[in-house]
């Protein structure tokens, strides 16, 4: 990730769970892609800047 902070693009796949769907396990995989922009680890997310220039939050779970 620290290598995407100089200009290389980065791409994620993010399971957003829609609970209007009956239940969390229901939802949609968003496509993410742009320049990472900031790590902030205390809040635990990516800013991700688009081609449009938005910045996406992505955040960063662990889950086993």
């Amino acid at each position: 990730m620290s290598e995407a902070m100089f200009n290389n693009p980065v791409q994620f796949s993010v399971f957003k769970p829609l609970p209007m769907l009956n239940g969390p396990e229901n939802g949609a995989i968003i496509q993410a892609e742009g320049q990472n922009h900031y790590i902030n680890q205390l809040r635990k997310l990516f800013h991700v800047i688009d081609s449009k220039g938005d910045t996406n939050l992505i955040k960063i779970e662990k889950k086993f």
